[in-house]
């Protein structure tokens, strides 16, 4: 007790083990899109978010008057909407409450997200069949009360009716009841039914009185249903006997002989050329190549029959051998548990990367859901030096070596007279290259970093520059006797290098990472790769297909919001959007090989 108050509730403390997890920070994304949805979810609940562990420390704070509505024009924000009002009910019966926000866009996916006592029930339940079936009972009804469709029409089938909809499905239940330890399905026999009535009941009203809302909905189902029907020859051209069976297969795949999917690898490579060279260099019992030719399709943009009219898409489909489409997909019948995307390190190989995840997120999502695509990591660099090769990944990897090989056998005398040893100079060069790195992320978005720098001495108070990071590496100094007036330099020598004997004098730190990185390059002939195809087959295989050597990006499904927002902004139609964002984030770019 420490007074008198008029408010009451509940505050919880807690703090995590760390002799347990082994993360021992807190992920500001993660929370902040959990609480992001609990507002969203729980509309005129106030959430403030502050961060106290980091300076400066980070606030946010949400507040949704209008609850799932708002949700779902967050997540179409950056589509382009089939109507402008969001359609919205609510009921409650048998103590149980039900809350529906839906809205049709031009898009040609479909994005439910169902909610049990605000838990995202991502593998769906009763709520969400209640929720489908009473949908396209309800809109093939007024269908056919309207006369909207011809007699000899085939019908609209439930895939139909919900392609391009995105709907957010809130239940509320006393005793939900939950299939598996995790909660992602819910199991409750009686809401189906419960969530079907307040459908049909409060959706067919809204139908009736917004005929012109109605009609939009019914025409975009329409043609989504005329694809369906073109897209069956399509369809049937990438089906396959059987999972073992592989006279099907497409002719420019170079298929394993083993037979055990958890074994087996398949290489998506970019053009004829890095193709002939995976396919002579890979472990042919486990590892097929399939290479691909061009860019694929964009299926952010097509059509179901647009896409499986696609020669690059059907070739995947049928080398994965597990079908397509929600209804079709089986992750059992995968023939490869590694699907590994290799392509270039340009501009062109990162185009073609983007669009084969978006098309596994797509119409394969259950392939990220569980770990099978990865991404692979081929050098940057092949450095020689006295007949001696070695791969280097990245540039920070090859600054890192340039240092290394510069400082060997190098003398850094400080202008007091100490000499620094060969592990504290190491540590200095790591540091130097860090503030240099950040130097020019700021010179990127603001005027000269070095002239702003010079107007923050440490009599001058606070530093102007908006960079934590950088006054944090700056007073990392102090642990080698350096300030920013030795970084900035002067006339004076701040260090003496010893070369051949003689002291040759430093004027400032940056000046003596330049000459360390000069000096690492004697010697050393540095070849950039911008294309798999300039690798002989022994050397991709070793850089980038040896399981014993080789390093791999595995693409994770942590947040579907998120990542459904990402790739409707980036290959969507709607250019706007997508412009901004590249406007917002273009001076965060380091390397752009055009």
């Amino acid at each position: 007790m420490v007074g008198e108050t008029q408010g009451t509730g509940t505050k919880v403390t807690f703090y995590p083990d760390h002799s347990i997890f082994t993360c021992h920070a807190f992920k500001w994304d993660i929370l902040a899109n959990r609480l992001r949805e609990l507002a969203f979810l729980n509309r005129g609940v106030s959430i403030r978010f502050r961060d106290l562990e980091h300076e400066p420390s980070r606030e946010e704070s949400f507040l949704f008057e209008g609850g799932i509505v708002e949700y779902v024009q967050f997540l179409n924000k950056n589509k382009a909407p089939v109507h402008d009002e969001v359609i919205y009910f609510t009921g409650r019966k048998e103590a149980i409450e039900c809350e529906i926000a839906m809205q049709y866009t031009e898009a040609y996916n479909e994005f439910e997200y169902s909610y049990c006592n605000n838990i995202n029930t991502v593998e769906g339940g009763t709520h969400l069949s209640g929720f489908r079936s009473a949908l396209t009972r309800t809109v093939n009804k007024y269908i056919t009360d309207n006369n909207l469709q011809k007699s000899n029409e085939e019908a609209l089938t439930g895939d139909d009716i919900r392609e391009g909809i995105t709907a957010i499905i809130s239940v509320k239940v006393p005793q939900p009841q939950f299939e598996g330890q995790t909660k992602t399905k819910l199991g409750n026999s009686e809401v189906e039914g419960i969530v079907a009535q307040i459908v049909n009941d409060q959706l067919g009203t809204f139908l009736a009185e917004r005929p012109q809302v109605a009609r939009k909905v019914v025409e975009k189902a329409v043609l989504a249903a005329r694809a369906r029907i073109a897209a069956r020859k399509a369809r049937d051209l990438t089906r396959r006997k059987g999972a073992m069976d592989g006279l099907a297969l497409p002719g420019k795949l170079a298929d394993c002989s083993e037979r055990d999917p958890a074994k087996c690898e398949l290489y998506i490579v970019e053009g004829d050329s890095a193709g002939g060279s995976a396919k002579q260099g890979r472990n042919r019992e486990t590892q097929a190549i399939l290479p691909l030719r061009g860019k694929v399709l964009n299926v952010e943009k097509a059509r179901i029959d647009k896409i499986l009219n696609n020669n690059e898409i059907r070739m995947l489909i049928t080398a994965i051998g597990a079908g397509f489409g929600a209804d079709e997909f089986d992750i059992a019948k995968v023939r490869y548990h590694k699907i590994i995307i290799m392509t270039d390190a340009d501009v062109d190989g990162a185009h073609i990367r983007t669009l084969l995840l978006t098309f596994f997120y797509r119409q394969m999502p259950k392939l990220l859901e569980h770990g099978h695509i990865y991404l692979a990591q081929p050098p940057l660099y092949k450095i020689t030096r006295k007949q001696r090769e070695e791969y280097i990944e990245n540039d920070d990897q090859l600054t890192q070596r340039l240092l290394l090989l510069g400082a060997d056998d190098m003398t850094v005398r400080c202008a007091d007279g100490s000499v620094l040893e060969p592990e504290s100079l190491r540590d200095l060069l790591k540091l130097l290259a860090e503030i240099e790195a950040t130097m020019n992320a700021i010179s990127r978005r603001s005027a000269d970093a070095l002239d702003q720098l010079r107007a923050w001495l440490p009599e001058s108070g606070e530093m102007p520059l908006r960079s934590a990071l950088l006054k944090k590496q700056l007073d990392s100094l102090g642990a080698f006797n350096f300030n920013v007036g030795h970084y900035l330099g002067g006339e004076e020598a701040v260090v003496f290098l010893g070369e051949d004997g003689e002291d040759v004098p430093v004027c400032s730190l940056p000046a003596l990472l330049g000459l360390v990185r000069e000096r690492g390059r004697k010697g050393l002939s540095i070849q950039r790769y911008k294309g798999l195809g300039e690798m002989n087959a022994d050397q991709l295989f070793e850089t980038t297909m040896n399981p014993e050597k080789r390093r791999l990006l595995r693409v994770n499904l942590d947040d579907a919001v998120r990542a459904d927002a990402m790739f409707t902004l980036l290959m969507g139609d709607e250019v706007e959007p997508r412009r901004k964002f590249i406007e917002d984030n273009a001076l965060n770019v380091r390397n752009l090989d055009i």
